[in-house]
């Protein structure tokens, strides 16, 4: 799915979550949530979903795949049969650290209260990139939004510095 590229206000107070249009790829694997795997050296079958791949979300590709006892190449035949075009993690990586610069942040801003509500709607980004793991984040207003926590970021460590 791909962020609606027209609406710039959903970090607006009273919106929920990004808007979504249909995605003009074809959905791929709705089949279902769990690749079986078997293994040929003997040890039985392992059933892999998008849950187990979301505990192990906070790690780059290759470490995830060894958490789950898969090699690279198959651990990437898994995020295909799932539906997902590619491992997340660099943008769940994204997510997290401009949620931790807002945090630290909070005090440069008047209202705390806008501050919460757009880091709470960039976890619920977090959340959906598995539940829709076609999910782009590529509207202009969040591009704005990254872009102005990446220039938050160089005046808070200026500030620890100047201090």
């Amino acid at each position: 799915m791909y962020i609606c590229e027209t609406e710039l206000d959903w970090l607006s107070p009273g919106a929920i979550a990004p808007p979504i249009l249909p995605s003009p790829r074809p959905e791929k694997n709705r089949k279902g949530d769990i690749v079986r795997i078997r293994s040929h050296r003997g040890s039985g079958e392992r059933l892999i979903s998008r849950d187990s791949l979301r505990v192990v979300s906070h790690m780059p590709q290759q470490l995830a795949a060894e958490a789950l006892g898969l090699g690279n190449t198959r651990f990437k035949g898994v995020l295909r049969e799932l539906g997902m075009p590619h491992w997340p993690y660099r943008t769940i990586r994204s997510l997290r650290g401009m949620c931790s610069v807002l945090e630290q942040a909070k005090f440069l801003f008047p209202n705390e209260q806008s501050v919460r509500a757009i880091i709470s709607k960039l976890r619920v980004c977090e959340r959906r990139i598995f539940t829709d793991p076609t999910i782009r984040f590529s509207s202009r207003s969040f591009r704005e939004l990254r872009s102005g926590i990446y220039k938050l970021k160089s005046v808070i460590s200026n500030e620890c510095i100047l201090t």
